[in-house]
Formats: structure tokens, sequence, C-alpha cells
């Protein structure tokens, strides 16, 4: 039987890249919710098997969560566009990640597979699969910690109260920050497409760089694998914790020359239009 995934946050570059493989690979059908006009173009190649929906997360019918087996967020809000306002974005954030807990809820199996950051765990020292609580120690008040890493933690905290609260399992994986780009010109990959279109060469800042860069099919495999494994445990057991967190570690480190070359060959381009001394 086909499992339907509701997805939410699709319109960014993991949704884009994740989805397609999804289906042709795991073989679920999905709903794509996006608050970006560009939900629907994106999908627009597996569009019999993707129900795009551009919407602000928060204002998705929970009642439409019931046509669908697990909830997948990849939703972050503001963060990436630099908000200015960080209270109004840290509480949009917490606002969103109880909406996501709602919609969990609503599910058929009640599963939530979230999406974290990887600064939770190392940068932030946050100890999301302790039976005792969550710990917030002092690096949560110093100040490398960033918007996005603050933002991280609130939904995965809310994410893990309101699973110990209500009837619904949460797995939350520790992503990297997995660079690979959002809509042109904010990018690295959007760069380089704008620089393909306009017929111009492309000249690479810090090509020696070492970076992590994800590798889409090895993270889908890793995806599709722990969906159908969670599908398969969705008879919980009683009194079983219904938090658990996996980590990715194994998105690889590369060069950031070595990314660029791969992703310029894949638009189409010339590699000899492929600077590597870029200042």
């Amino acid at each position: 039987m086909t499992k339907s995934l509701l997805v939410l946050g699709a319109g960014g570059y993991l949704g884009r890249h994740l989805i397609p493989v999804l289906v042709t690979q795991g073989g679920f059908r999905i709903t794509a919710v996006s608050s970006q006009a560009n939900v629907v173009a994106a999908f627009r190649d597996v569009c019999h098997l993707v129900h795009p929906v551009c919407l602000p997360l928060e204002e998705f019918p929970l009642e439409q969560a019931r046509e669908h087996d697990v909830v997948v967020n990849l939703a972050c809000a503001g963060v990436a566009h630099k908000d200015d306002n960080a209270i109004h974005s840290l509480s949009t954030n917490l606002s969103i990640a109880h909406r996501i807990c709602q919609l969990a809820v609503h599910s058929r199996d009640r599963l939530l597979l979230h999406f974290g950051s990887d600064t939770e765990q190392s940068q932030l020292a946050v100890y999301l699969n302790s039976y005792q609580g969550m710990s917030l120690p002092a690096a949560m008040v110093q100040s490398e910690a960033s918007l996005y890493s603050l933002s991280k933690v609130i939904q995965s905290s809310v994410i893990r109260y309101c699973s110990s609260k209500s009837d619904f399992y949460a797995h939350v994986i520790m992503t990297p920050n997995l660079y690979g780009g959002q809509d042109p010109p904010r990018s690295l990959v959007g760069a380089m497409r704008a620089a393909l279109q306009a017929g111009l060469p492309f000249a690479l800042r810090n090509p020696t760089a070492v970076k992590r860069f994800i590798h889409v099919n090895s993270f889908s495999a890793y995806v599709i694998a722990l969906l159908h494994d969670l599908l398969t445990r969705s008879d919980f057991v009683e009194g079983r914790q219904r938090f658990e967190v996996s980590s990715a570690d194994f998105v690889p480190r590369t060069t950031v020359a070595a990314f660029a070359q791969r992703q310029w060959k894949l638009l189409g381009g010339d590699l000899e239009a492929l600077l590597l001394d870029g200042p």
C-alpha cells in the first residue's frame, strides 16, 4: 500500500531535491506544502505524484492531515531570509512548531519526522534524547549561538514536549548545515545558474575551502529507509519513549571546488568556464 507524506517546508533546497527521490525511489505519495510561490514549478516533472500547495504552514487545515500517514517537517521560518527581527523569528518558529505537532496528531499513523540541525547537538550541546529532559547549558546564551541555532532548538524542544503530552511519535534527524543553496542569486548553485544563463564564466570564492555538501542520493536513501522503518513500527508499545533522535553524520566533507565542478557540469556548463582562482 502506498503511504502518503505531508511534507512541510517543501520549497527549500532540501525539499526540492529530496521529494522527487521519495516519490521515485521510496514509492510515497506526497503533498508538498510551502509558502514559496515556486513550489508548483519545483515539482512540475513529478506533478502527477506530488500535490504542491502554496500556503503558509499555519494555514494548512488540520483535517487534511488525516489524509496522510506521516508528517515530514523541513520548515524553519524567517531565519533563511535573515529576518532582522529576532524575537519575531523565534516566536514565529514557536508557533510553527506547535502547528507541526497538531498536524502530526491528526495524521493517520500519528508520526512526525522532523529535520533538526547539528547546531542543536554540538554547538549548543543540547541533549534532546535524554530521559531526564532537555539540557540547555550556558552555551545557549553565548553570542555565537546563531538565530538559526536558537530557532531549531525551539522547534525540537516544542516537538519533544508535545510528543510527551500528546498521542504522536516524533523522530528528529540531526542534519549538518547542508550547503547547496537557496534560490538565486543567494547561493553557490544559484549564482552558477545565473552565470550560465547570462553566458558568462563563473569565478569561485575560496575554492579550496572544505565544507559539508549534501550528497542527495545517499541522504535520500537514509531518509527513505528511516521512513519505512518508522511505518513498520507504527503500533507503538504503551509507555514507550515517544521521541527519538538520529544523526546524519555521514554527509561528506568536500572542497568548494569539487562540489562546484560537479554542479556546474550537471547544469550543463563547460568546465573551462569555471574559474577556480576567484577572489
